[in-house]
């Protein structure tokens, strides 16, 4: 199985992930990551800190699998964040 790194970041007009339909979207967004994560579809997710985005490995046998599921993501269908996905090496696999 492969990796592939989703890096997701706030569009240029963010929204108030924090407030209002939005906050229902990034619960729904984590309850999708950890049903994906408990199916064995995703290795590591976080956001960062400062709140500028986020990153999940997704484990998949090609890219277009992976986008498959990004594309199920809350976040990504109701299109609050840029994403961008690039296959990944752990530094064992390096």
């Amino acid at each position: 199985m492969a990796k592939f790194i989703e890096f997701a970041t706030p569009r240029k007009n963010p929204v108030d992930l924090s407030s209002g339909s939005a906050k229902e979207i990034v619960e729904e967004h984590v309850n999708f990551l950890k049903h994906q994560a408990k199916d064995g579809k995703i290795s590591y997710a976080g956001s960062t800190s400062d709140n500028v985005g986020g990153l999940i490995v997704y484990e998949a046998k090609t890219n277009e699998e992976a986008l498959e599921l990004i594309n199920q993501d809350p976040l990504t269908i109701n299109n609050l964040m840029e994403i961008s996905v690039h296959p990944f090496k752990t530094l064992d696999e390096i």
